[in-house]
């Protein structure tokens, strides 16, 4: 199941949310099965323990721990010779999702997480 990331106040005002990451089922699964890859970084936690069926709110308190998951995703990632497929795609929603953090934390707004 995929996760769309937007940006509300809080979970309630999501219907009005104009902008989507969109963290697809793949890129998700993906980590999971290579979190070794990403071993002592605990940050991505954040983006491996979202419930796919659920809605989450990610607080402004937290926004920095998702933007440092997705720097450590490029940083780990970038390295690789093959960035295609999975990788690429990998690396379009770690770029995608510093934006928004960035974006989020400038608007004073939470990262909500919507599952399916």
């Amino acid at each position: 199941m995929a996760i769309s990331f937007v940006l509300a106040a809080n979970i309630d005002a999501v219907e009005f949310a104009e902008n989507t990451v969109e963290y697809s089922e793949e890129v998700h699964n993906f980590l999971i099965k290579n979190k070794q890859m990403f071993e002592g970084n605990v940050e991505i936690d954040i983006l491996i323990g979202l419930d796919p069926y659920s809605d989450t709110c990610i607080s402004q308190e937290e926004i920095p721990i998702v933007k440092e998951a997705a720097q450590i995703i490029q940083h780990t990632l970038e390295s690789l010779s093959d960035k295609n497929g999975i990788i690429k795609e990998l690396l379009d929603f770690a770029q995608s999702i510093i934006e928004f953090c960035d974006e989020a934390i400038q608007k004073k707004k939470c990262l909500i997480a919507i599952g399916d």
